[in-house]
């Protein structure tokens, strides 16, 4: 007989804890102001030199596009770092020792993107470029079934 009790929860209870206080609109409108995110991050990237550009977002864009099978949002926004996909971004709940965000959203937690995702569906690909460095993340519905316990950053040709 074991001498330990698992206690850790389910996946599938964290999905549905995460998404069901969010409307769908919502959720959207996360995922669009992520991308507003890589456009703070690309803009500290590249700083100006002198006062602020008068209108900071021009030249960057984000669209959806749907269609009774799939959802995507296309942007041009800088992407997520790769550091950041691998250690962070994609983990359900801010890990210990990042730094806290002072923000009165989702944000806190780190949960924002995740929640989105699983609000719209159950199987997800992420395609990103950051600082001329493409890859994929790819939430399968294996994952919310226990089989795989991390989701995938491949590189892209």
């Amino acid at each position: 007989m074991a001498n330990t009790a698992s206690a850790f929860p389910s996946k599938r209870f964290f999905v549905e804890m995460l998404t069901r206080d969010i409307e769908l609109v919502d959720a959207i409108l996360d995922l669009i102001d992520n991308c507003i995110d890589g456009i703070h991050r690309e803009l500290a990237r590249k700083p100006t030199k002198g006062a602020a550009p008068a209108q900071p977002y021009k030249g960057f864009w984000a669209r959806i596009d749907l269609d009774k099978k799939s959802f995507a949002v296309l942007d041009n926004c800088g992407g997520i770092p790769r550091e950041v996909a691998e250690k962070y971004a994609f983990r359900l709940g801010r890990p210990v020792g990042m730094p806290e965000v002072e923000a009165p959203t989702v944000g806190v937690y780190g949960i924002g993107m995740e929640r989105s995702l699983f609000k719209i569906g159950r199987s997800a690909t992420v395609t990103t470029r950051h600082a001329n460095r493409a890859y994929r993340v790819s939430i399968s519905k294996q994952w919310m079934k226990g089989a795989c316990p991390e989701f995938c950053v491949r590189g892209i040709a």
